[in-house]
């Protein structure tokens, strides 16, 4: 269970320091702004994954992956700046806007684990189905 938790911390990290006020060249001193939200995306993602896999001692249930894709795309809304209301929470309450999503993309993944544990420990058990009929 330690590694879910240290893939879980290394996700939401990278998902943070994309999401900072600064501009991310600051930080990593990236050549290019897209190419960072990119690698920093692709980062979360994987780590995610990697999160669910271990829960799932090996594989990612079905729900379980659906869960984690949901708690990405939640992680990234901030990063759709064509919703008028999430331009004006960027520009205007930042930290607001930061806290929320990422709480609710929390609460998300927390599901999406705690299936991939519920998946992974009924295929354990034999002569139970893991999916229910």
């Amino acid at each position: 269970m330690g590694r879910v938790y240290l893939f879980s911390f290394a996700a939401y990290a990278a998902s943070i320091v994309d999401d900072a006020p600064f501009n991310a060249d600051q930080l990593l001193g990236a050549a290019n702004q897209l190419e960072m939200e990119v690698i920093l995306h692709v980062t979360t993602l994987a780590f995610l994954a990697l999160a669910v896999r271990e829960a799932g001692r090996g594989r990612i249930a079905p729900w379980a992956g659906f869960l984690t894709l949901v708690a990405f795309v939640v992680a990234s809304l901030d990063d759709f700046p064509s919703l008028r209301v999430i331009r004006y929470l960027r520009h205007h309450h930042w930290y607001l806007l930061d806290i929320s999503i990422h709480l609710a993309s929390i609460i998300v993944f927390y599901f999406a684990v705690r299936r991939a544990l519920r998946e992974s420990e009924a295929a354990a058990r034999p002569g139970v189905p893991s999916q229910p009929a």
